[in-house]
């Protein structure tokens, strides 16, 4: 089986499976060198130890390519907030808190709840 960057994948990665298609959209968003990256729940199909292995290695390669790099990150885990500077948390499409993490984690309601503190 030959796999590198050209095997084919299929129309609209039909050939991936869920999982492998979240992969390389990831890895195809780090690829390109920006000022900011936006990632919409860019590793939820994967489970909680890959997510953090990978979510760690990756905003590690972004932030020593770019200290100041500016990342926006909605996640579905929130045991991978600790990787941000700021959470902002958001109940019926209201936002109910923000803030650092462990300051975030240590108020009542549902941040408190949706963090896992």
């Amino acid at each position: 089986i030959c796999i590198g960057l050209t095997f084919d994948v299929g129309t609209n990665g039909g050939r991936l499976s869920v999982t492998q298609r979240q992969k390389l959209a990831f890895a195809r968003a780090l690829l390109r060198p920006s000022d900011y990256y936006l990632f919409n729940r860019p590793l939820n199909a994967l489970d909680i130890r890959s997510q953090e292995a990978i979510m760690t290695a990756a905003l590690a390669r972004l932030r020593k390519r770019n200290p100041a790099v500016g990342i926006l990150c909605t996640i579905v885990n929130p045991a991978l907030a600790h990787h941000f500077d700021r959470v902002a948390v958001f109940s019926s499409g209201v936002l109910a808190e923000e803030g650092a993490p462990a300051i975030v984690t240590q108020n009542s309601g549902i941040a408190r709840a949706a963090m896992g503190a």
